[in-house]
């Protein structure tokens, strides 16, 4: 066996891939945490602003609410991470 295929084999390896699959779903996870309540509710503000004609004030308030949903999904997916 020569020293590539010991080091495919290597239980070290194989718990570094699964680290590193770990580490990728959390970046995923975090990263629709983040845009998906921020454009959804920007796109909810900018279609209630075209409705009642009171531009930019339900955007700015869709953004913001967004921003504090954002944070609040990251702060209880972090607290999770924690507990493992």
């Amino acid at each position: 066996m020569d020293k590539q295929e010991q080091r495919d084999e290597d239980p070290k390896n194989m718990s570094s891939f699964g680290s590193n699959l770990l580490i990728l779903g959390t970046i995923a996870d975090t990263t629709w945490r983040m845009f998906t309540p921020v454009l959804g509710l920007l796109l909810a503000g900018m279609w209630l602003d075209g409705k009642t004609g009171s531009k930019p004030w339900f955007t700015i308030g869709g953004v913001c609410v967004g921003f504090a949903c954002a944070i609040g999904l990251i702060y209880l997916q972090y607290q999770r991470v924690l507990k493992k």
